[in-house]
């Protein structure tokens, strides 16, 4: 079933980066949909009794953090977050900071934080490999909506956008055994 929202832009990757990306672009006014493969800031649960290399101020924006404090609501009331030199494990970070930051996107009523949603594929929507590229300067490609296979409880559906940023990460165990020179395989 295809969901078509052209104006929205997606983000891949709910971890601490693409929830600050989502929360920018609802401040600057946008719709958003976040897609995480797994949970809310998962893979920084699964090395959740280390502690962090930096202090929370370095991992926690300003704006993001009086956003957190004020609240928005009873679906994200006020939290009270560690200091800003604090170093927390990767568990604390999670329940204080990213799991509060995901309720307050979603409490904004802009933002859609969708857990396990994998983007299969995503490509610009309507244009062939071969089409939209031509000189410099030629902006059918780019005024083109991306489109994007997504998985989410068993079932795959398509969701189009008008941009994607990819903050899936870096690293996934699947894909690191066999990445060979330039990340391919």
């Amino acid at each position: 079933m295809p969901v078509s929202d052209d104006a929205r832009v997606g983000v891949v990757g709910a971890g601490p980066v693409g929830l600050y990306a989502a929360f920018r672009l609802v401040a600057a006014g946008h719709r958003v949909v976040v897609w995480e493969r797994g949970v809310v800031g998962g893979n920084v649960d699964a090395w959740g009794h280390v502690t962090l290399f930096s202090a929370l101020a370095l991992n926690l924006p300003k704006d993001a953090r009086g956003a957190l404090e004020q609240g928005l609501g009873a679906a994200a009331p006020p939290r009270a977050l560690p200091g800003d030199d604090a170093f927390l494990t990767g568990a604390e970070f999670r329940s204080s900071v990213l799991l509060a930051l995901a309720a307050w996107l979603r409490a904004t009523g802009r933002c859609e934080v969708l857990e396990h949603a994998e983007v299969l594929g995503l490509a610009r929507a309507t244009l062939l490999k071969k089409e939209g590229i031509a000189a410099t300067g030629d902006g059918s490609r780019s005024d083109a909506p991306f489109r994007a296979v997504v998985r989410k409880d068993g079932a795959e559906a398509w969701a189009t956008c008008a941009a994607v940023v990819d903050c899936s990460g870096t690293y996934a165990a699947a894909t690191a055994q066999r990445s060979g020179a330039g990340g391919l395989a």
